[in-house]
């Protein structure tokens, strides 16, 4: 039986590390923010609220844009605790009231509501949980007891009405305003997951909507926050757990695709000849290229500046020698062919300054310029 490799073993022990690591960190709680909000679990959110009048029949909804989009068959409308109302959403809020809709908005500091609204507020404090008795008025059916911890208390003024009190003080009343009204509670949590099932309250609630809201009518929870503004922004495509495991899948890859480059056995140097084409081969060849290309000039010119820069590297020819000064220092170098060496100089010389040629004399001095470079060690290549 074949043994399983080095790599393999190291490769299964971390998928399943990460494996392990990645469930337990994706299915542990994550920390929410507790928010009053119709989505919220947590003890001021009010999503039990929300699935009960969906049990009872209401035509329930979110409402998550500004106050002017709201849907048209809206009848009653539940803010619960907002951080405050911005002046350019209160007037259009004050306006959808006077049509003849009901807001129900629940408050836990008086600064909460707009000045449209004519409700005064008075914050309270250090105030102890009470169980009170609703006022006698057409909210109170099947209401006996109440649990309150009010924060805020109103003044109902001369064409308000009290709901519910604590002490002396109103912290549940009804309004008027144009043809419809606002129902202003001090008790945010009297409409929370953690005390609508207190006592009698979810009842107090829920004939709020009863006596404000037709069959046919809309009521909505209105997700307002204005200090993010309303961003129905996509929720997002991974979660924790998605890019954990995304994370791992790349992380594996990345060490198979290592494994599997790595090499196994001792390493064995290249030879260092390389094949190179034989000096003739290479003067056709970039003969017929410079040919195609219709530049025999600029292609001699080029071989020319190259031998050049050789000699001028080898034998120290001064860079602005001329084609027989060039051929004298070379030959007190080496013992080349003088004669043919400043032929050649001073016909390449007379190429790059612009004179005609043919491609056979690129071919012939090319060669020629070859030759001179194996004679002289320089040469590119030793073959022939």
């Amino acid at each position: 039986m074949r043994r399983m490799s080095k790599d393999t073993k190291v490769l299964i022990s971390l998928i399943v590390l990460l494996t392990v690591g990645a469930y337990f960190i994706a299915v542990r709680p994550q920390g929410k923010e507790d928010k009053p909000s119709s989505y919220g679990t947590g003890k001021r959110g009010t999503k039990a609220f929300y699935i009960l009048l969906k049990d009872l029949g209401f035509r329930v909804g979110r409402h998550e844009g500004s106050i002017k989009t709201i849907p048209k068959s809206a009848k009653v409308l539940f803010l619960v605790d907002p951080l405050f109302i911005n002046e350019p959403d209160a007037k259009p809020l004050t306006e959808w009231v006077e049509r003849g809709n009901t807001l129900i908005i629940s408050v836990s500091r008086s600064a909460q509501l707009p000045d449209d609204f004519g409700i005064i507020g008075i914050d309270r404090f250090n105030e102890l949980p009470a169980f009170v008795q609703p006022e006698d008025c057409k909210y109170k059916k099947g209401v006996k007891r109440l649990f309150v911890t009010a924060r805020t208390a109103f003044n109902e003024g001369k064409d308000g009405f009290v709901i519910v009190k604590q002490d002396e003080d109103a912290v549940v009343i009804e309004k008027p305003l144009g043809k419809g009204r606002i129902i202003a509670i001090g008790d945010p949590l009297m409409v929370a997951n953690s005390q609508i099932r207190d006592v009698d309250n979810v009842v107090l609630i829920t004939n709020l909507v009863y006596e404000n809201a037709g069959e046919n009518d809309g009521v909505f929870f209105w997700e307002y926050d204005p200090l993010a503004g309303f961003k129905n922004e996509p929720p997002p495509l991974l979660d924790l757990g998605g890019w954990l495991a995304l994370g791992e899948l790349t992380l594996v890859t990345l060490l198979i695709l290592i494994s599997v480059g790595r090499r196994f056995g001792a390493i064995h140097p290249l030879p260092e000849w390389v094949e190179q084409p034989r000096g003739w081969e290479l003067v056709r060849a970039m003969a017929g290229l410079y040919h195609r290309a219709e530049a025999r000039g600029i292609a001699m010119k080029a071989i020319y500046a190259s031998f050049r820069r050789e000699l001028i590297v080898k034998f120290g020819v001064s860079p602005d020698a001329s084609p027989d000064d060039a051929a004298e220092t070379v030959f007190r170098a080496r013992q080349v062919d003088k004669a043919r060496l400043t032929a050649l100089l001073s016909r390449c010389e007379n190429i790059a300054k612009g004179q005609e040629t043919s491609d056979s004399e690129v071919i012939s001095l090319t060669k020629s310029i070859e030759e001179f470079r194996r004679e002289l060690g320089i040469a590119r290549s030793t073959k022939n």
